[in-house]
């Protein structure tokens, strides 16, 4: 976790992202600032943190991608380093999608938003509902997996 936790913080400042983001364009600005990259363990989950003020295509899945890499020996750290080269390419999967969540937007002062009632409401029931298929399927998996183990007889 010491290695990922390190990795994070090399993010941090202005950077050529161009090997963290789906390469699309040319004349595309990859540069950017990160304010922010942390990663901290809470209970089963790996909190990943980044904030900026722009964030290129897949550029958070791939940058989380390569921080696995390191917390899974993948990758050495030097390695890690290298992809901060914009003179080299390099080509890689992003991080799953599954379990990324934009958690807030901070457009300043100028625009606000007003919460509609109805779609709160709609977005609870579906979030509700979500969690009981999750929840059961979490259950049914669990229990074919005992049930495997122990007809295997171990």
């Amino acid at each position: 976790l010491n290695e990922m936790i390190k990795a994070c913080k090399e993010f941090e400042g202005r950077h050529d992202f161009s090997n963290f983001s789906k390469q699309e364009k040319d004349n595309e600005k990859t540069i950017r600032d990160i304010m922010l990259a942390s990663l901290r363990l809470n209970g089963d989950f790996l909190i990943f943190d980044f904030k900026s003020r722009a964030f290129l295509r897949q550029q958070i899945r791939r940058m989380v991608a390569k921080i696995f890499e390191i917390g899974l020996e993948i990758i050495a750290f030097e390695e890690f380093l290298d992809l901060f080269n914009p003179s080299k390419t390099y080509s890689y999967q992003p991080a799953n999608p599954l379990g990324l969540i934009l958690w807030d937007i901070n457009y300043g002062k100028k625009i606000q938003f007003i919460i509609d009632t109805k779609s709160q409401e709609r977005m609870n029931k579906f979030f509700l509902q979500q969690e009981i298929k999750f929840s059961t399927k979490q259950k049914l998996f669990s229990l074919m997996q005992r049930n495997n183990i122990s007809e295997k007889g171990l």
